[in-house]
């Protein structure tokens, strides 16, 4: 699904991951589902200015699967949002930028800030 960042979590690892929401009224929402784990959801609504709306430390485990999706409501109901995954790799932090353009007007071009997961660790731990 275009609305939906999937990725391997590396075997040992515990995961981090922030949620954020940007949007002037219309809802926002992010679902976290990692494989054996019941889904996360996390909601912006109302004004949102870089709003923290989520955070989950997701312990380690073996051959687990993240899919993180976003989505939006301008007032009829949840649509899905165009996602967008950056990866990072350092030695020491390693993990995905992952974020969500919903419909609203742009004046220059897309922007993918509306729904923000910051997903990251270290490897081996």
């Amino acid at each position: 699904m275009y609305n939906t960042a999937t990725f391997p979590v590396p075997d040992g690892t515990t995961i981090k991951i922030n949620g954020f929401t940007n949007s002037a009224y219309w809802a926002q929402r992010i679902v976290i589902e990692v494989t054996g784990q019941q889904p996360i959801t996390w909601n912006g609504t109302g004004a949102q200015d870089n709003k923290l709306v989520g955070q989950v430390v997701i312990p380690p485990g073996n051959g687990r699967t993240v899919s993180i999706t976003m989505s939006y409501d301008p007032g009829g109901g949840f649509a899905p949002s165009t996602v967008v995954k950056i990866p990072f790799d350092d030695p020491s932090l390693t993990g995905f930028v992952i974020g969500g353009q919903d419909a609203g007007g742009r004046p220059n071009g897309p922007a993918s800030w509306n729904t923000v997961a910051f997903v990251y660790w270290a490897k081996g731990y």
